[in-house]
């Protein structure tokens, strides 16, 4: 699914599943090449991209060609990075998807900018695109972050979905513990950010490298939450949610800790985790609309937190337009304040 400008593009489909796409003129800003600086622009096409499946990466190819014909050029948001999962080679016979996948839209990207991905899996997949490589067919610089604020692209200031579900929910940060399945984790999200912190750690099988059981410590207490005080787990990904239902069981064996009140924060969640423990283990499920969306979530760009609901998400185009407002023809107002 692509989303220029805000507004959906639409492929057709021929009986045999090949797309076409006739990519009207008049959805796309005014701005050529030769008009823009190289740093980010205000009238630059935004274009976000969600993966649904593997024919979405080739109407990505085939919207950049498109845009390429108007001679125009793009900034690229991608909600959930596919195949991000599949960074390494693990033994003979499998596949480095991810750098499959990098190296077609590296290469085939003409008109691309800048890109953003959001809270993408790991490092590996930001070291796919160097962080400023050339664009071949136009004799430029590309550039690849996370999603960061626009105002300052360069810092480290990056968006973090669990910041914008504690504003969202006003919890007291003080009266919850804040876990973290391992210490990578920890680092990634700022552990530091939190006054009360558990990181687990997985224990796997040498050889078969499953995970044969979890551990959990408590890394830091500054506060003294109270019963039933809201147990939070962090991450970017959740599928079945094996490891986070492991988690709150290593939390109430080793630590004694046990509360009515868990909660899960995941940047992206497969449907999947409606067929596991997840809905038994959670009394709240936080995630954006990067991947799926259960058909009874609260809507958190548009609904207000509703104590008593279970799965809350954030469209991934309302994230978007916080960092960095869309533009048209008809309306070309830039504004950095948020």
């Amino acid at each position: 699914m692509i989303y220029l400008n805000g507004k959906k593009v639409e492929f057709i489909e021929f009986p045999n599943k090949e797309r076409r796409l006739d990519l009207p003129e008049n959805m796309l800003t005014d701005i050529d090449y030769t008009s823009v600086t190289t740093q980010i622009d205000s009238s630059v096409n935004k274009v976000y991209w969600k993966y649904e499946n593997d024919a979405s990466i080739f109407e990505l190819l085939l919207f950049d060609d498109a845009i390429n014909s108007y001679d125009r050029f793009y900034d690229l948001y991608i909600g959930y990075m596919p195949y991000s999962r599949m960074d390494r080679v693990q033994e003979k016979g499998t596949a480095f998807s991810l750098e499959i996948l990098t190296a077609i839209l590296r290469d085939g990207l003409k008109s691309l900018d800048y890109m953003f991905i959001l809270d993408p899996h790991s490092e590996i997949t930001l070291q796919q695109f160097p962080k400023r490589y050339t664009n071949k067919y136009r004799n430029h610089y590309n550039w690849v972050h996370e999603f960061k604020h626009i105002s300052n692209i360069d810092n480290d200031n990056k968006y973090e979905f669990a910041k914008d579900v504690i504003d969202y929910t006003k919890l007291d940060i003080n009266k919850a513990w804040f876990v973290f399945p391992d210490k990578g984790a920890a680092t990634r999200y700022n552990a530091d950010d939190y006054p009360n912190v558990i990181i687990c750690e997985k224990v796997r099988d040498f050889a078969t490298g499953k995970i044969q059981q979890i551990k959990a410590h408590i890394e830091k207490q500054t506060t003294s939450p109270e019963k039933d005080a809201p147990i939070i787990i962090i991450d970017d990904l959740c599928s079945y949610g094996g490891t986070f239902v492991g988690a709150i069981k290593a939390i109430e064996t080793d630590l004694k800790i046990k509360s009515k009140n868990n909660w899960l924060i995941v940047t992206h969640a497969e449907e999947a985790m409606m067929e596991a423990n997840i809905p038994n283990t959670f009394n709240k499920v936080f995630s954006t609309d990067s991947i799926a969306t259960t058909s009874d979530a609260i809507s958190m760009s548009s609904q207000e937190f509703d104590e008593n609901h279970q799965f809350y998400v954030k469209s991934v185009l309302d994230i978007i337009k916080r960092l960095h407002q869309w533009y048209t023809l008809s309306q070309l107002v830039y504004s950095l304040s948020f």
